[in-house]
């Protein structure tokens, strides 16, 4: 029988996010201050007034694309023993984060596990994945696998109990609550 899980997961802003919000609403007020001195000082930019508001619409449309792309998702489907986590942009566009095949991971456990430590310092994992809401909560777990690469690396992530019991499916050793 088929196995098929999706859970959709909202990555909280951080505050790196609200200082690059901040950076680009005073980059387009300043850009948008700049050209309306700069076309009305300057005789010979004067042929650019009447596109003075399509500059200025472009700017603010730019400014409001990059704040929307600092919206991000992720969406998690456990397919059989293969876990896909895709990276949803402004619920636009879509990137795939990552591919796991459950069999090939070396322990799923939550990060409130004294192995999360263990693992993060002793392991030198090459890469980290954080795919979770950024909250720290309880309900994020880690696992740690290799890469296609042949690089350790570390997966953050907060699935549900149907995925868990998905991961205990295929690789029931591996798997540790509490």
């Amino acid at each position: 029988m088929d196995m098929f899980i999706e859970k959709m997961v909202a990555r909280r802003r951080r505050g790196k996010d609200y200082v690059m919000a901040a950076a680009t609403v005073f980059l387009t007020l300043l850009l948008s201050l700049i050209s309306f001195f700069l076309i009305g000082s300057l005789p010979v930019l004067l042929f650019l007034v009447p596109f003075l508001p399509l500059i200025l619409g472009g700017l603010i449309f730019i400014c409001y694309r990059i704040i929307a792309i600092q919206n991000i998702e992720f969406e998690y489907s456990l397919t059989n023993n293969e876990l896909d986590i895709d990276k949803i942009f402004a619920r636009r566009r879509r990137k795939r984060a990552l591919t796991l095949n459950i069999q090939n991971i070396e322990i799923l456990a939550p990060i409130t596990n004294p192995q999360y430590q263990n693992q993060k310092s002793s392991a030198n994992p090459t890469k980290i994945y954080d795919c979770s809401s950024g909250t720290g909560n309880s309900m994020t777990y880690f696992t740690v696998f290799f890469g296609n690469d042949g690089q350790k690396s570390i997966l953050l992530f907060e699935p549900n109990e149907k995925m868990i019991d998905g991961f205990k499916r295929y690789n029931p050793g591996k798997v540790f609550e509490v």
